[in-house]
Parts: structure tokens; C-alpha cells; sequence
């Protein structure tokens, strides 16, 4: 059961908390003021416009969250996700095997890029199935998009790994693989 309290209540409850903080907040400025040490305060302040400035874009970015993640949900109970899924994994294996005895990609340039076609047409037709030719219904700035993102992708991690790639050979790779 759930008692609802008068202004009044609520003011006597809180009192003896409010006057305990206020008087550490007192004694601990005059403390802070003896020693010399105003300068704390904005450190202080500092610390608390931080704090909200932070909440605030943790609130935006929530909402982002939300946002996107309805989206694809959205999306996913358009396509049926779970299936889209599992038709996706298996276009990928039978790529992955028909490609395990292939030459390395500076011998044979030519078959990585037939695999990669492959790969990219098998996935279009999942998503799109009753187009013939469904890379060619991608618009150009779409494509340029996917190109751009793409390489900015491979440059963030290029910067993230290269302290340890530039301890590692390419010859060394390749014999590790």
C-alpha cells in the first residue's frame, strides 16, 4: 500500500539529510579556503558541467540506439531475418570451399574477384530475388557510398593495428596463414 505524504512530511524527512550535507559543504570550503586551494571549486564545476554535458549525449545516443535498432527490426520482419540469415552463412561457405584451393590473390587476381562477384550476386539475389540482375539495380551513389565506406572502414583499422603490423612481414603473414 502506497501512503502519500504532505509537502510538510516530505520537508521533515529531508531535512536532517539537506542540513548534514549542507554543513560538510560548509565546513569543507572553509577548510578548502584556510589551505589556499579556491581553485578546487572550478575543478569542481568543471567536473559537473562534464558529467551533465555527458549524460546529455549519452541521452542523444540512446536515442539513436533506439532509433536504429526499431529500424532494423523493422527490416527484419520484412525479410524474415532469421532465414535471410542462414541463406546468407551458406552462400559464404560455398564460396569459402569452392575458393580454399585457389593461388594467393597476387597470383591469381582474377579468381579472387570472380569470388567476390560471386559472393556479392549470391547475397543480392537472397535479398532480391525476383530481379534478374540485381547489381545492376544499385544507383551510383549508392555504390560510390558502399566503395567509400569501405575503404574508410579499412583505414580505421589499418591505424588501430598498425603498431603491431609493423612488426609482421607480408611473407611472414602468408606463411601464418
Amino acid at each position: 500500500m502506497l501512503i502519500r505524504l504532505k509537502p510538510w512530511q516530505i520537508s521533515v524527512l529531508v531535512a536532517p539529510i539537506a542540513i548534514i550535507v549542507t554543513f560538510i559543504l560548509v565546513a569543507a570550503g572553509q577548510q578548502i579556503r584556510a589551505w589556499g586551494l579556491n581553485w578546487i571549486w572550478a575543478v569542481f564545476i568543471f567536473m559537473l558541467l562534464g558529467w551533465r554535458l555527458l549524460s546529455e549525449v549519452s541521452a542523444e545516443l540512446e536515442a539513436e540506439t533506439a532509433e536504429v535498432t526499431a529500424a532494423a527490426e523493422r527490416v527484419a520482419q520484412g525479410t524474415g531475418r532469421e532465414d535471410t540469415t542462414a541463406q546468407i552463412k551458406a552462400a559464404l561457405t560455398q564460396v569459402l570451399r569452392s575458393s580454399q584451393d585457389d593461388a594467393p590473390v597476387w597470383d591469381d587476381p582474377a579468381t579472387f574477384w570472380q569470388h567476390c562477384l560471386a559472393l556479392v550476386t549470391s547475397i543480392s539475389q537472397i535479398y532480391h530475388p525476383e530481379v534478374k540482375r540485381p547489381l545492376l539495380n544499385i544507383y551510383v551513389p549508392e555504390a560510390y557510398g558502399l566503395i567509400r565506406g569501405t575503404v574508410d572502414d579499412t583505414d580505421r583499422v589499418m591505424q588501430k593495428l598498425s603498431p603491431v603490423l609493423s612488426q609482421v612481414s607480408v611473407g611472414q603473414m602468408v606463411e601464418g596463414v
